[in-house]
C-alpha cells in the first residue's frame, strides 16, 4: 500500500474523513480530509477506489476506466477550501449591525434572533 505524504504525518488522535466540496460546482468531488484538534489540516483527493494514485489518467487501463472504477479529482477550488474554513475573518455566527451603515460595527446575535429578523 502506498502512503501519501499526509498519511506519514498522522499523529495520535488525528481523524481521516471523506467529504465533498459541493459549494463551488455540481461535480461533488470527494475529498479526503485530515482533522486534528477539530480542524482540517490537510486535503487530498479520494483514494478509496485506486489507492495511492493521485491521477488516474495514464495510469489505469481502459478496461478499468470503462468499468467506472475511477474517482473524480477535485479542482483547485476544492483544495483551496481549507483556507476558507480556517480563515480568521470567516463569519461563523449571525451578526447584527450596530451603528450606522459603513461603520463596520457588529454584535453577535442568536440564531433565533437572526431568523426572526429576516423572516
Amino acid at each position: 500500500m502506498n502512503k501519501t505524504s499526509y498519511d506519514s504525518k498522522l499523529q495520535t488522535g488525528d481523524i481521516i474523513r471523506y467529504t465533498t466540496c459541493s459549494e463551488h460546482c455540481f461535480n461533488m468531488c470527494i475529498l479526503k480530509v485530515y482533522i486534528r484538534d477539530g480542524r482540517i489540516w490537510a486535503v487530498e483527493p479520494d483514494d478509496t477506489v485506486n489507492h495511492g494514485i493521485a491521477r488516474e489518467d495514464g495510469h489505469l487501463s481502459d478496461e478499468v476506466v470503462d468499468k467506472f472504477m475511477i474517482t473524480t479529482r477535485p479542482c483547485t477550488k476544492g483544495y483551496a477550501h481549507i483556507r476558507n474554513l480556517n480563515a480568521p475573518n470567516r463569519l461563523k455566527y449571525p451578526m447584527k449591525r450596530v451603528g450606522e451603515k459603513g461603520e463596520g460595527r457588529w454584535e453577535r446575535i442568536t440564531w433565533n434572533e437572526a431568523l426572526d429578523t429576516i423572516a
